[in-house]
């Protein structure tokens, strides 16, 4: 609580799912210029600029927010929890020659 971590928390997810609601829109977007050699258009310029925004200010956030209180509190312990937590979300094994990449 004392480091008003829930706010920056909401704030990045926002973000996060603003993003990934536009991502579909993107893709298809960048497909179109790219495969069919279209002119981007004014609407598709837009969506792409407001689509980079929500990324760049979650990832400002998180570097600039989360990591360094993250660094502050989390203990080796609750790091590899997180780390265990993430692989296995991912379908990932645990790799035991990296055991220090966190």
């Amino acid at each position: 609580a004392e480091d008003c971590i829930e706010s920056a928390i909401n704030r990045i997810r926002i973000d996060q799912n603003e993003a990934l609601r536009l991502l579909p829109d993107v893709r298809a977007t960048l497909a179109d210029c790219l495969d069919a050699g279209s002119d981007l258009s004014a609407e598709g310029r837009a969506m792409l600029t407001s689509f980079a925004g929500h990324v760049r200010r979650h990832l400002v956030a998180e570097k600039a927010i989360l990591l360094p209180i993250a660094r502050a509190r989390l203990t080796r312990a609750d790091l590899a929890r997180l780390s265990a937590h993430m692989r296995a979300r991912r379908g990932l094994t645990q790799l035991s020659e990296t055991p220090n990449a966190e």
